[in-house]
């Protein structure tokens, strides 16, 4: 009776010989890790790796798929292993193949990462913003007691009469709240704005933030713009040079000023052109204009001299 013949396949062991010290991405409380494994010995393909972590997070015999390239390799450490902050070590003990060959790993197998602390927004009322007028920043206050004292970056939205997407912030806590402020240039239209808080960093991680997020407040218009008019040179004796404006705007009053005291009274807007007549006394004459709906002032964009 012949025996038909037996075909055995060894398998090959991983080839561990130039197995160079892994590194490991720091990362943020319930957050993942990525390791990377740097090996010219172990060749591309797919292994397991069993690891180890201790430190701020302890586990062992976890394992994970390590995709390797010629020379670097990847595995991810997942989030669920990675609760507590502070200094972690991983430690690979073992590479195995897909047909179950294992080597152990007994040298330049460790890798220290740190897991942060994300910002603790589990106590976080509504912020508060004041009016403002139109190009002018304005302050909003965020509410925590959680947060705690430091400095954060936010992450936040405009919408309604300004809209905007992407802006970040510098946030500045104390024991129970901080202030931070949206820069003026963002305030396209007047009327009613809001700022959403979508996330707080600091600096290493961010969280989300999706309620209890939110102020509104109005932007007011601002006084129209214009330019001055007049002024120059006259000689001693001379009746003096004239000042005003190129344009005015119906609603808007305009005070003049030479220096930081003020020339006659105010003078309301007509929509054309205003003269503040004609004036002796040296000095640098500029107008200062309130929008008398918003109370929103703009000072000229230019001055004239007068001189002699």
């Amino acid at each position: 009776m012949n025996t038909p013949p037996v075909t055995m396949v060894l398998g090959v062991t991983p080839n561990i010989s130039s197995f160079t010290s892994p590194t490991a991405t720091n990362s943020c409380s319930g957050s993942g890790s990525t390791v990377t494994v740097n090996s010219t010995s172990l060749g591309a393909g797919t292994f397991t790796v069993t690891y180890n972590l201790s430190g701020a997070n302890t586990s062992s015999n976890n394992t994970a798929t390590l995709t390797m390239g010629s020379s670097t390799g990847t595995f991810t450490i997942p989030s669920a292993l990675l609760a507590s902050a502070g200094a972690t070590t991983v430690t690979i003990t073992q590479v195995a193949t897909a047909s179950g060959c294992t080597t152990s790993v007994s040298s330049s197998n460790t890798a220290a990462f740190n897991v942060g602390n994300n910002p603790n927004t589990s106590v976080f009322t509504s912020p508060s913003a004041s009016n403002v007028c139109l190009g002018v920043n304005n302050t909003v206050t965020v509410n925590s007691t959680s947060l705690g004292a430091g400095t954060f970056t936010v992450t936040y939205t405009l919408s309604g009469a300004s809209s905007s997407t992407g802006n970040t912030a510098t946030l500045t806590m104390g024991a129970s709240n901080g202030t931070f402020t949206i820069p003026g240039t963002l305030f396209t239209g007047a009327g009613s704005t809001t700022v959403t808080i979508n996330s707080i960093s600091n600096g290493v991680c961010s969280t989300a933030v999706a309620s209890s997020n939110t102020a509104t407040f109005t932007v007011s218009a601002a006084a129209a713009t214009y330019t001055m008019t007049g002024g120059g040179s006259y000689c001693t004796g001379g009746s003096g040079q004239p000042v005003g404006i190129s344009t005015s705007t119906t609603g808007n009053n305009y005070q003049l000023y030479n220096g930081a005291s003020t020339v006659g009274g105010v003078v309301a807007g007509t929509g054309s052109a205003i003269s503040f007549g004609t004036f002796t006394a040296t000095g640098t004459y500029s107008v200062l204009a309130t929008n008398t709906t918003s109370g929103c002032t703009r000072a000229s964009s230019t001055s004239t001299t007068i001189s002699t």
